[in-house]
């Protein structure tokens, strides 16, 4: 059998709860029965017969270390709350530690050049592109003054009025740069828009065909664009871009005063949308130069020029 710890009955309990906090007084303690103040009385005498064995008092040692063991914890809670700055570590620099910064830097380059060379292209194709549309008011501005003609036939009457057989002239002064002066030179637009933002130089369209003096015959056609690469250098190729935008393509000003920007020099023209060099001239043979000996032209070529 299992010894079982002394007990009070419930009740009994609640009655010790309201005796001490009446000061162990039964007067002040309002019972609900008679067998509460038989409990009461008996309580009573219990308390009066503790009173009668004094408890010895306290070891000395005993409260000594008790407050010891408080004043040790006040102290650990104190530590554990205070904020301290941490050190500061005085390490010297080793090798692998400038490396480590040498190879950020040069990532760091690798990514910023890149991309500040491509701001600084965007910044120039977007600069050149608003010259070629005041370029393009002005076109429209001076044909709108004298009667829909472009100034693009300065120097060509002769091959304008050449045989039917549409052979061009052994030599052809094509300074259309010369005749487009006279944009600026009559305020249809300022100086700087005869150049790719204000520097580098044009090609203007060289006159053909009779057509191609009159704004309203040039059907969605090239009247401008950057400089010609290969009336710059003769090492260039019939596929090379303008150098104004460091070969990667050109601005082109079409009739309608649209300003698009291509990467190769090719256009559709005609109604069998024939592939067309806007740096060339095509022979009789079909092939692409700019030697005009033996070239037949038509109203459709296109042919750009300093």
């Amino acid at each position: 059998m299992t010894q079982r710890e002394p007990s009070l009955d419930p009740r009994d309990a609640h009655l010790v709860d309201q005796l001490v906090n009446a000061g162990w007084d039964p007067s002040k303690v309002t019972p609900a029965s008679a067998q509460d103040v038989e409990a009461l009385r008996a309580l009573a005498r219990i308390g009066t017969l503790l009173d009668q064995y004094p408890s010895p008092a306290p070891d000395q040692s005993l409260i000594d270390a008790t407050l010891l063991s408080v004043e040790r914890a006040d102290a650990e809670r104190t530590e554990r709350m205070t904020i301290t700055d941490a050190p500061i570590a005085r390490s010297r620099w080793r090798m692998p530690d400038f490396i480590s910064v040498a190879a950020c830097l040069l990532l760091l380059i690798g990514v910023a050049v890149p991309m500040a060379s491509q701001v600084r292209a965007t910044s120039s194709r977007a600069l050149c592109a608003s010259g070629f549309r005041e370029l393009g008011s002005a076109f429209t501005a001076y044909s709108t003054d004298s009667m829909g003609n472009l100034p693009m036939a300065a120097g060509l009457g002769s091959m304008l009025a050449a045989g039917p057989s549409g052979d061009l002239p052994t030599s052809m002064p094509a300074d259309n740069a010369q005749a487009v002066r006279v944009l600026a030179d009559k305020g249809y637009c300022r100086p700087g828009c005869l150049h790719c933002a204000g520097a580098r130089q044009l090609s203007f369209r060289v006159p053909l065909h009779a057509s191609h003096v009159r704004i309203t015959t040039l059907v969605l056609s090239p009247l401008a664009a950057d400089a010609n690469p290969i009336l710059l250098s003769p090492k260039a190729g019939i596929k090379s871009a303008s150098p104004n935008h460091g070969g990667d393509g050109q601005n082109v000003l079409f009739s309608d005063g649209a300003v698009v920007w291509m990467p190769l020099p090719f256009i559709t023209v005609g109604p069998e949308r024939r592939l067309d060099n806007m740096w060339t001239l095509r022979g009789v043979s079909g092939t692409e130069g700019v030697d005009l000996k033996g070239v037949k032209f038509d109203q459709y070529e296109v042919f750009l020029g300093q």
